[in-house]
């Protein structure tokens, strides 16, 4: 799932949809191009989004990496940076800072292997680039009709990974892979086995040339800029992370964990919870689908908790599988307890390490409860990067069904593919809770952690969005949403912690029949203008203490699970204070139509603060060749500016999905959320 901050703040309107008041606008970045670089190279690089004018600096979630602004416009920052030398391969986070405030963040991998940029003209069998594998490539389809060929040569018996990285890098390109034969046979095919990311896995029968062909599976709804399509392809022994064995460990007893997958044998080192694990000598190292075993100790002190199962492999892009550490006792469960009558006894508290070993399989565990005692059931699968999607179902003795669940929710608030069951028995006895597929699928790869315990009641806390911007001399809101979990019933008394100065915000009280409230900080007309990193934390008792939980910030634009996808977490939120805006611009149309030798007319709605009054100056960004801002009237008493396009008689044919209106009045200059423009 794909999801977008909107780049604007809720603004009031007239009758007619112009809005009374400015809409504070502020940055968003969409692309990066390169993708990622090698450690110790200075890489210059373009980021594309809007509202990016004046960009001062960018700070990455790596403080050891540095990045320079070279240029910006209201669409694009040119930037360089600085990958240190000894930097671990793998995924970097940043964002920019401008004086609109803090953007959202993007993605930049970095790899041992060599990284190449694709270079045009390469689209056609006479002329695809050659690649030297091992290789990461950091590739932008021209046009949506844009195909991306790659060479590489192979020896017969070589085995490759052609591994596609566009929503795993939080590109929301939707891509397609296939490779080829010289002439263009096609030799295999994806579009996209993890979610919309393709993979496709090579033996070479003969030697020769192959190439690797890039392009749009479909365009996203409402359209997309060629200047977003971008993507990673990774060329060589990629390893393919499938399921670990077992998925659940009690912190400060020793590990000995199977891994299964692909390309294992590639090198890198493992880690699991900031612990080094050691590979066995006996794992099947030969590529292919193989098992990995590896040994180690998990720290008496770990925290419970999810923890990647981590390999730090030279490609930068092998994603984590996740295991989870808990203070339970553990077993694995024993074959056959396909039903009531081979059921396991569970204990309470515990742990089981299962797998839905086929299609029809069922697992069956027995319990006892006493009277008005309430527990929960909870399973780890997909979150860990299973490939079960599971089912809990709760039967008596009778086999009458008391409950069910395939899909829990999360401590942020989302739909969780794992199941979580909570029950208070009436009657004491001998109850059974089974799990299976709700797929009916099972395999080697469809492991799962079964917890059952006594209901703890507790708490969680999430914000609805990552950043805040707040003018000068005003105030913005920030909902917090609470997740009352297993019962939880108390008063939560919200506040931030490091607010900037001149920035003050009230204490907030969600009450215990509540599930969410507004914090307001508000900033002093004076307020030094900056963008700060806060916490959003929440107070409330627990088990008869008062604990503190930070609330959790939908930072990531991709949210996905299983295999090759890296998970992010965050509890940093932003607050920007900013200028308050002297006027905002909403074109009244997204699309505009224009034939070459013609003329186009479109209208854009101003928002003006009390007392301003000048008109504005219009020009355009990204306006392709040949068409020209001809007129520019102001009507409806200065709330609409009517512009005139005019497109020569050789304007080029085609869509331009990123035009972008500016205004400049006062010293300031606004622009509007970008316009398609279709030239025919």
């Amino acid at each position: 799932m794909m999801g977008l901050v909107p780049a604007f703040l809720h603004t009031s309107q007239h009758e007619d949809g112009t809005p009374t008041v400015p809409v504070q606008r502020f940055p968003q970045i969409v692309s990066v191009f390169p993708m990622g670089a090698e450690p110790g190279t200075l890489t210059d690089v373009e980021v594309r989004g809007e509202f990016l004018d004046g960009a001062l600096r960018v700070v990455f979630s790596d403080t050891a990496f540095s990045a320079r602004v070279q240029r910006s416009s209201f669409t694009r920052v040119e930037l360089q940076i600085q990958v240190p030398a000894r930097a671990d391969p793998g995924p970097r986070y940043f964002r920019l800072i401008t004086p609109r405030g803090a953007s959202n963040l993007l993605l930049f991998r970095v790899s041992r292997w060599a990284s190449i940029q694709e270079k045009e003209p390469n689209n056609d069998l006479e002329s695809p680039q050659p690649v030297q594998w091992p290789a990461m490539v950091s590739g932008r389809l021209a046009t949506p009709r844009d195909v991306d060929l790659f060479r590489i040569n192979l020896k017969a018996g070589q085995r490759l990974n052609l591994n596609l990285l566009a929503a795993r890098n939080w590109s929301s390109a939707d891509l397609s892979l296939a490779l080829l034969t010289p002439d263009g046979r096609a030799i295999r095919q994806d579009e996209g086995r993890f979610i919309w990311d393709p993979c496709i896995e090579f033996t070479c029968s003969k030697d020769g040339d192959y190439l690797a062909a890039v392009m749009l599976t479909r365009m996203p709804a409402g359209g997309q800029s060629s200047t977003h399509l971008v993507y990673q392809l990774a060329i060589g022994d990629l390893p393919i992370l499938l399921s670990a064995w077992p998925p659940y460990a009690r912190s400060g007893d020793p590990v000995n964990i199977e891994v299964r997958g692909e390309f294992l044998g590639s090198g890198g080192t493992w880690a699991l919870a900031g612990s080094s694990l050691e590979t066995a000598r006996d794992s099947q190292q030969n590529g292919g689908a193989a098992i990995l075993r590896l040994f180690g100790k998990v720290d008496r002190d770990t925290a419970p908790g999810m923890y990647p199962l981590g390999l730090l492999h030279p490609s930068g892009a092998a994603a984590p599988l996740m295991l989870r550490v808990g203070e339970y006792p553990t077993r694995a469960e024993k074959e056959p307890n396909d039903d009531v009558s081979t059921a396991e006894p569970l204990e309470i508290p515990m742990t089981v390490n299962g797998r839905i070993q086929s299609n029809a399989d069922e697992d069956v565990y027995s319990f006892d409860a006493q009277a008005n005692e309430s527990l929960v059931f909870d399973v780890d699968a997909e979150k860990l990067g299973s490939r079960l999607d599971a089912r809990l179902v709760l039967t008596d003795a009778g086999g009458k069904m008391l409950s069910a669940n395939d899909d829990a929710k999360s401590g942020e608030g989302a739909l969780d593919w794992d199941p979580k069951l909570e029950y208070t028995f009436k009657d004491p006895g001998k109850y059974f809770i089974r799990i299976y597929s709700l797929q009916r699928r099972g395999g080697a790869d469809y492991v799962y952690a079964l917890t059952a315990r006594r209901r703890s009641p507790d708490f969680s806390l999430s914000v609805a969005v990552e950043k805040l911007v707040v003018p000068r001399g005003d105030k913005a809101a920030w909902t917090v949403n609470v997740q009352r979990r297993e019962g939880y019933k108390g008063d939560i008394v919200v506040g931030i912690a490091r607010l900037p100065e001149g920035v003050q915000a009230k204490p907030l009280t969600i009450k215990a029949e509540e599930t969410s409230g507004r914090l307001e900080p508000e900033a002093a007309p004076q307020a030094p203008l900056t963008a700060t990193v806060v916490n959003v934390e929440g107070r409330g008792v627990v088990d008869g203490k008062e604990r503190c939980r930070v609330a959790s910030v939908p930072a990531a634009r991709i949210v996905a699970g299983g295999p090759g996808f890296s998970p992010y977490r965050s509890t940093d939120a932003w607050i920007s204070v900013v200028e308050p805006a002297l006027f905002s611009l909403e074109p009244a149309a997204s699309e505009i139509f224009l034939v070459r030798g013609g003329r186009a007319e479109f209208g854009v709605k101003i928002a003006r603060s009390k007392g301003f009054d000048a008109d504005p100056e219009f020009s355009l960004e990204n306006l392709p060749e040949g068409i020209t801002l001809e007129k520019v009237e102001m009507v409806d008493q200065g709330r609409v500016a009517r512009l005139t396009l005019r497109a020569s008689e050789h304007a080029p044919v085609g869509r331009v999905p990123d035009v972008t209106i500016i205004a400049t009045a006062a010293k300031r200059s606004e622009s509007a959320p970008r316009i398609s423009l279709q030239v025919d």
